[in-house]
């Protein structure tokens, strides 16, 4: 699988630099799963990362200044519908005969920070994943990022291998998202102990 070419480079340095370390709730949500392609190319010292906004707010008077404040958070989300129509589109036209995504597996847990799944072979650690997480059930939009592989674990039982993935880069609405979602799963699971007096995994 080819690597996507709309994908910026940066240093990993400047990744580590604009981001700090977060620790973030994890939590297993029913019906998620994840699409995704693996970057072959090998990539040193820079990271693929994902469309960024196309600057709008230059093309408004004072840069956008005297706009209030529900009409410059209607831009920045007109802005995070445009990048993602852009980024769909630009997958679209790698070919009819190519799959937008290769793989496809059940998210084990996901966090702010990460999620982790199942591969039917080893990925080695660092190598970097285009990633797009949706839900089976609902109505909840595709999340796309870009994840570094930090962990691999082979399952026995299960005869695949279990993949620790870390977000290199995600939008920060999208994170967001995730980590309403895992709080809404966590409160259901504890109100279910508080009725029940005991533990379940299916928070429905």
């Amino acid at each position: 699988m080819h690597c996507s070419m709309f994908f910026m480079k940066f240093t990993m340095k400047q990744m580590m630099n604009s981001d700090e370390k977060r620790s973030y709730l994890r939590m297993a949500v029913p019906g998620l799963k994840v699409r995704y392609n693996v970057f072959e190319t090998e990539i040193f010292n820079a990271v693929p990362r994902l469309p960024r906004p196309k600057e709008a707010y230059t093309l408004l008077p004072n840069g956008g200044e005297a706009l209030e404040p529900v009409f410059q958070l209607m831009l920045e989300r007109l802005e995070r519908i445009e990048m993602k129509l852009d980024y769909i589109l630009r997958m679209m036209g790698r070919g009819v005969e190519e799959k937008l995504f290769q793989y496809e597996s059940m998210v084990q847990d996901i966090s702010g920070g990460g999620l982790s799944f199942t591969h039917h072979e080893s990925i080695s650690t660092g190598k970097y994943l285009e990633l797009c997480v949706y839900s089976a059930v609902g109505d909840m939009s595709p999340i796309f990022a870009v994840g570094k592989v930090c962990r691999v674990e082979f399952k026995d039982k299960e005869k695949c291998y279990l993949l620790g993935v870390e977000f290199s880069d995600i939008y920060e609405e999208d994170r967001q998202t995730i980590i309403r979602m895992v709080f809404d799963v966590e409160r259901k699971l504890r109100r279910r102990v508080n009725i029940n007096g005991s533990y379940s995994e299916n928070p429905q």
